[in-house]
């Protein structure tokens, strides 16, 4: 298996368990298990597509340029949660958007590091 499909599956599988634990924890008293997993794996999705269209190219450009350190890919995980304060800027959807970009920044930055963490180059 490519390591960057094996790095993807485990930033997937991470994205997944962090984000159900959140929902359950921080989701109120009213939120069911089915409820967390269904939202989950909304998230997890969500985060997939990120995985291949913005973390994936990314990371192959750090490795072209040796630029392949934590805080590029932290830098690289927060770049998604920049879209909620812009779209609640121009649409004003959203309720919390203070703690909605810093939910979707931690997930983002634990599906980052997840990903840089368990790829493994063949040449180290």
């Amino acid at each position: 298996m490519s390591p960057v499909i094996k790095s993807t599956l485990v930033s997937t599988i991470t994205v997944f368990i962090v984000s159900t634990l959140f929902f359950l924890f921080f989701g109120g008293a009213s939120i069911e298990l089915l409820l967390s997993i269904f939202s989950a794996a909304v998230v997890t999705a969500i985060a997939l597509m990120v995985t291949v269209f913005w973390v994936i190219p990314a990371h192959l450009l750090f490795q072209k340029y040796n630029k392949a350190n934590i805080r590029n890919y932290i830098l690289v995980g927060l770049c998604p949660a920049t879209y909620i304060p812009i779209d609640h800027f121009f649409t004003g959807l959203y309720a919390a958007p203070v703690s909605d970009t810093l939910s979707v920044a931690l997930i983002g930055i634990i599906g980052v590091i997840s990903f840089k963490l368990s790829f493994r180059a063949k040449n180290t």
